[in-house]
């Protein structure tokens, strides 16, 4: 009978960590493609809205005495989570709104609205969240106003570099891409004309998003997308 018993307990033992191995793999498992589709959901909403980035040509020359008002992208890299520098960025984007529905009971839908995505601290929940602001309207202030919605609290990383220019190399024909950390539409000087004419584009030719999300279990899931912006969008 010991011997039986011993057996016995020496089978539970042998099954019980099985289940418990195959059930912390599963878990793992589980949490891994949460996050990854946490990521590709995220990378299309921002893909989505830069996608539809505009720059007011009209707008900026209307309101341009003595006060610049900003237009296109203003983006800029600051100190963020886990000591790594990541950017902010706001920009003006036609696309319709997500964050005023009764609003559109009212009225219609302009559908050119402010837009700004970046990292901040909560320090009640002291944690790093990763936003979406939305301006029904725009105003002379490119990064106020409007209303700011979560979209997720696994972010530590969300990085832009944006194609400047392609330029031939000096030594063979091959062309080099020039992307810059920062963008400001103001700053850049630029001019409402074919990149042809030489003059620095209101809008880079390129956007490049990496975002990355951390899960409950400390693996990362990462991810790098491009998305090409047509001069059709300078308006």
């Amino acid at each position: 009978m010991l011997v039986a018993i011993a057996i016995l307990s020496l089978i539970t033992t042998l099954i019980y960590n099985a289940f418990f191995s195959a059930s912390t793999s599963t878990r793992k498992v589980t949490q891994a493609l949460s996050t990854r589709q946490e990521l590709r959901l995220l990378m299309k909403i921002v893909l989505d809205d830069l996608q539809s980035v505009q720059y007011l040509a009209n707008y900026v020359t209307q309101n341009s005495d003595n006060n610049y008002y900003h237009s296109g992208i203003f983006s800029k890299r600051i100190p963020g989570p886990e000591s790594q520098r990541v950017n902010f960025i706001h920009f003006h984007a036609a696309i319709p709104t997500r964050f005023f529905p009764k609003a559109l009971e009212l009225q219609k839908d302009p559908e050119l609205h402010e837009l700004s995505y970046f990292l901040e601290f909560d320090q009640t929940e002291q944690a790093w969240a990763f936003k979406r602001r939305e301006d029904f309207y725009i105003d002379s202030d490119i990064s106020e106003g409007g209303r700011e919605q979560l979209l997720s609290t696994a972010v530590t990383f969300f990085e832009l570099e944006f194609l400047e220019q392609s330029i031939r190399a000096t030594d063979s024909n091959e062309l080099q891409d020039v992307w810059v950390p920062e963008w400001d539409s103001q700053e850049n000087q630029c001019r409402v004309t074919s990149r042809a004419s030489g003059n620095t584009p209101c809008l880079p030719l390129a956007i490049r998003v990496t975002l990355h999300l951390k899960s409950e279990d400390g693996s990362e899931a990462k991810d790098t997308l491009e998305i090409n912006l047509p001069v059709s969008l300078q308006q």
